[in-house]
C-alpha cells in the first residue's frame, strides 16, 4: 500500500513539475517577446525623434531669407557671391544645424540646381559639374555623400565618410518647381551606439527606407520584430533575435515552486508511510482490533491532532510559496518608453498593454509615488520660441536623471511640445511633497532664462499603482491652479469645492451688450466688457480653478452665440477656439480681447446687405484688373480706397480668382512683360518700369520664378 502511495505522490510531483515548467516557459517566452517588441518600439521612438529634428532643419533652411538671397545670387542671377553674403549664409547654416541641439547631426549640406558648389555649415565644397537635382525627397539612406551624388572625384572628408543621410527638397517659394536639395548628415557611429544602448542584447537590427537598407548590424536571424515610423511611413525598423535567446533561463521563481512541490510530496510521503504503518500493517490491525474503551478514544484524539498539524504545515508551505512570486517589471522603463502615457490615457487595446494589466506585472519599485504635469511656456516670439521650449524639455529630462537616486527614482515622459509628465517614486511620503520644489528650482536655475516659465501641477501622493489614471487627472487639475495663481511655480492638488461654492461674476445683459457693441463696431465697449468681467472675478470673488473654468466656458459659449447672430463665421472666416491647454486667466482674456478686436475690424466693412457686398467685390476686382501695373498699388492702398481691411481683399482674391492678391498681381505683371518682350524691342529697364517694378533685379527674380527662365533668354 505504501508503494502505491509513493507512486501516486511521484506522479503528482511529476505532473506538478511539468505544469510549473510549462507555465514558466510560456510566460518567459511571452515576456521576452514583449521585451523585444518594446525595444524595437524604442528604436522607432529614437529614430523618429531624429527625423523630426531633420524635418525642423529642412523647414528652417527653406524659411531662411539669407539662404534665399544666396540662391537668387548663385542660381538665378548666376553672379559671384560677395564675401559678406557667403559668411552670412554659412553662419545661417551653422546656426540652423546647432538649433537641432543634438550631437548626432554631423553637418548640413545645401545644394542648388545647376550650381557647382555645395554649401555646408563649415565650408564651401566645389563640385566638378553642376548639381543635377537627381534626388527626390524626403528620404533617408546610409553611405557616403559622394556615392549619393555621384561625385567620386571630390576628396573632402565630409563627402567621404559614412553617414546616415536625411534628404529633402530645397524649395522656398509657392512654385511647385524644386530648386535644390538639403542633406542632413547623422553620425553613423553615434547612432549605432545610441541604438545598441537601448537594445543591450540582440542578434541584429536594421533601419529601412522602403526596401533599401539604411543601417544594418549583426545577424538577420529567424525571429524578427518590426515597428513602423510614425513620422515617415516609408521608414521601418527591424530587430532580430536567434532561437538561443529564447532558451529558458531559470531563476528563483520556478526553483522555489519546484522546491515547494518537492516538500509537499515529501510531507505526503511521510504521512503515507505513517498511515500505512499504523493502519495497514498486520500488527497495527491486530492492535486496533484489541484496543477498546478509553485507550481507543485517546488514540483517536491523537490521530486527529496529527492530521491537523499536517494540514497546518501544508497551509504554511503554500503561504510561503506566495512569497516567492517575483514582480518582473517596475514603472520606470514604461515611463521612458511611452507606454505609461498609453495607460494614463486609457488606451488598452494593444495586447502588450493588456498583458501588463491582467497579469499585474506593473509594480512600484518604491512604496509611494506622485505624478506631476509640467508646463513649459516661452514669452518670446518668433522662430526661437519652439526651440527654447524644446531646450527646456531636454533640461527637464537631464535634471530628472541627475536627481534620481537609489532611494528616489524620477522619470519623465514628454507628452507634447509644452507638457511633460514627471513620476517620482520613493519610500518617503513626506519627501515626495518637497522634491517638486527642489526640481522646480533646479530646472529654472539650469534654464537661466526669465522668459522661459516652468509651472508644475502635482497630484496626490499614492501607494497603489492601480490609481495611476486618477493620479494623472489630479495632476492636470492641480496645474489649473495657474488660472488664478499665474505661471512659474508649483501647485498641489486640492479636492474640488462643493458646487454651491462655485460662484463667479457674469453680467446678466452680456449678450445684448456684445451684440450692440459689435453692430456699432465699438471696440472700446468690447474691451471694457471683458475688463469688467476680469476685474470683478479677480478682486471681488475668491474663485477656485474649477469655478474659473465655468466662467471661461460661459464666456466662450456667449461669444459663439453672439458671432452666430451677427453671421461672423461666414463673413470673416475666423475660427474661435476654446482654450483647453494650460493657461492663466490673464492670457485667456488677452485672447478674447484680440479676437473681439480682430472680428470688430474685419466685420465693420462686411455687415452690409448682400447686394452691396457683391457690388463692392466687382468694383475691387475691376480696379485690380485696370491698375495692376501701378507701382504704388498695395493692399493698404486698396483698403483705404474701398474702406475695407487687407484681409477682406485677400479673401476676395482667394474666392473669385483662386489665388492670393500678391500671386495675382505678380502673374498679371509678368504675363504683360512677356508680351512686351515678344512684341517690342524695349529695354529691360523700360519693361520693368512699365509693368510696375521699381528695379530690374526684382523684375528678373519674379520673371524667373514664374516663367522658369530669365527674361533675356525668353526674348
Amino acid at each position: 500500500m505504501f508503494l502505491s502511495y509513493i507512486l501516486i505522490i511521484s506522479l503528482f510531483f511529476a505532473a506538478f513539475s511539468v505544469s510549473i515548467l510549462f507555465q514558466y516557459h510560456t510566460a518567459y517566452q511571452k515576456n521576452l517577446r514583449q521585451e523585444y517588441s518594446l525595444k524595437v518600439g524604442a528604436i522607432g521612438n529614437t529614430m523618429d525623434f531624429e527625423l523630426l529634428n531633420a524635418q525642423h532643419i529642412v523647414s528652417s533652411i527653406n524659411g531662411s531669407q539669407t539662404l534665399r538671397n544666396l540662391y537668387s545670387t548663385v542660381a538665378v542671377e548666376k553672379a559671384p557671391v560677395n564675401s559678406y553674403l557667403l559668411y552670412q549664409s554659412l553662419q545661417e547654416l551653422k546656426s540652423i544645424k546647432s538649433s537641432g541641439n543634438h550631437y548626432q547631426i554631423y553637418n548640413v549640406i545645401l545644394l542648388f540646381k545647376d550650381c557647382r558648389n555645395a554649401y555646408t555649415a563649415s565650408s564651401v565644397i566645389p563640385l566638378e559639374n553642376g548639381y543635377l537635382l537627381n534626388l527626390e525627397g524626403p528620404f533617408i539612406r546610409g553611405g557616403m555623400v559622394r556615392d549619393l551624388l555621384g561625385v567620386t572625384s571630390v576628396r573632402d572628408i565630409i563627402f567621404n565618410t559614412e553617414y546616415i543621410i536625411y534628404g529633402d527638397e530645397y524649395s522656398y517659394s509657392t512654385s511647385a518647381l524644386e530648386k535644390g536639395s538639403i542633406l542632413i548628415l547623422f553620425d553613423k557611429k553615434i547612432m549605432e551606439q545610441k541604438i545598441e544602448k537601448i537594445l543591450e542584447r540582440y542578434s541584429g537590427y536594421r533601419v529601412l527606407f522602403g526596401d533599401e537598407v539604411v543601417l544594418e548590424k549583426g545577424e538577420l536571424t529567424e525571429n524578427c520584430f518590426q515597428s513602423a515610423s510614425s513620422v515617415n511611413p516609408s521608414v521601418s525598423y527591424e530587430l532580430y533575435a536567434d532561437n538561443s535567446a529564447f532558451a529558458m533561463d531559470f531563476n528563483e521563481a520556478p526553483i522555489a515552486a519546484l522546491t515547494v512541490g518537492f516538500l509537499l510530496s515529501a510531507v505526503f510521503a511521510v504521512f503515507a508511510y505513517l498511515l500505512s504503518i499504523r493502519y495497514y500493517s498486520p500488527i497495527g490491525n491486530i492492535e486496533r482490533y484489541i484496543e477498546s474503551g478509553e485507550m481507543a478514544g485517546i488514540e483517536e484524539e491523537k490521530r486527529q491532532d496529527e492530521f491537523g498539524a499536517i494540514i497546518k504545515g501544508i497551509k504554511s508551505l503554500i503561504g510561503e510559496n506566495n512569497g516567492f512570486r517575483e514582480r518582473m517589471v517596475h514603472i520606470s522603463p514604461y515611463a521612458k518608453q511611452g507606454i505609461l502615457h498609453d495607460i494614463l490615457s486609457g488606451n488598452m487595446e494593444r495586447n502588450n498593454l493588456r498583458i501588463l494589466i491582467d497579469e499585474k506585472y506593473i509594480d512600484l519599485k518604491r512604496t509611494y509615488f506622485a505624478l506631476a504635469l509640467t508646463n513649459v511656456a516661452y514669452r518670446g516670439t518668433g522662430e526661437t520660441a519652439p526651440l527654447k521650449q524644446r531646450d527646456a524639455l531636454d533640461i527637464i529630462r537631464y535634471i530628472c536623471q541627475e536627481q534620481s537616486s537609489e532611494e528616489m527614482q524620477i522619470d519623465c515622459y514628454v507628452k507634447d511640445t509644452t507638457s511633460v509628465f514627471l513620476i517620482v517614486n520613493s519610500d518617503e511620503m513626506i519627501q515626495l511633497e518637497e522634491v517638486f520644489y527642489n526640481l522646480h528650482r533646479a530646472i529654472c536655475r539650469e534654464i537661466d532664462d526669465e522668459n522661459c516659465l516652468i509651472t508644475i501641477g502635482v497630484g496626490q501622493v499614492e501607494d497603489n499603482i492601480e490609481r495611476l489614471s486618477e493620479a494623472c487627472r489630479d495632476a492636470v487639475q492641480a496645474l489649473d491652479g495657474m488660472l488664478t495663481g499665474g505661471r512659474n511655480t508649483v501647485y498641489f492638488y486640492e479636492p474640488a469645492k462643493d458646487w454651491r461654492e462655485k460662484e463667479y461674476y457674469f453680467p446678466k445683459d452680456a449678450q445684448g451688450r456684445l451684440l450692440k457693441a459689435f453692430k456699432e463696431s465699438n471696440i472700446e465697449e468690447l474691451h471694457a466688457f471683458l475688463d469688467e468681467i476680469y476685474e470683478k472675478n479677480t478682486k471681488d470673488y475668491d474663485a477656485s480653478p474649477e469655478t474659473i473654468r465655468l466662467l471661461v466656458d460661459e464666456l466662450h459659449l456667449l461669444t459663439l452665440n453672439v458671432f452666430k447672430n451677427i453671421n461672423i463665421f461666414h463673413t470673416t472666416k475666423i475660427q474661435i477656439d476654446k482654450i483647453e491647454q494650460a493657461a492663466t486667466l490673464e492670457e485667456i482674456f488677452d485672447y478674447y480681447h484680440a479676437v473681439y478686436e480682430t472680428v470688430c475690424n474685419e466685420s465693420a466693412a462686411l455687415l452690409m446687405p448682400k447686394k452691396d457686398m457683391e457690388k463692392l467685390d466687382r468694383e475691387i476686382l475691376s480696379y485690380l484688373e485696370e491698375n495692376y501695373k501701378n507701382p504704388d498699388l498695395s493692399l493698404a492702398l486698396l483698403g483705404k480706397k474701398f474702406g475695407v481691411s487687407n484681409k477682406y481683399i485677400s479673401m476676395i482674391c482667394k474666392t473669385h480668382l483662386g489665388k492670393t492678391y500678391l500671386q495675382y498681381i505678380q502673374e498679371k505683371r509678368i504675363l504683360y512683360a512677356a508680351e512686351l518682350l515678344r512684341t517690342t524691342s524695349k529695354t529691360m529697364e523700360e519693361i520693368a518700369a512699365e509693368c510696375g517694378y521699381g528695379n530690374v533685379l526684382t523684375f528678373r527674380r519674379n520673371f524667373k520664378s514664374i516663367m522658369n527662365v530669365n527674361p533675356g533668354d525668353y526674348r
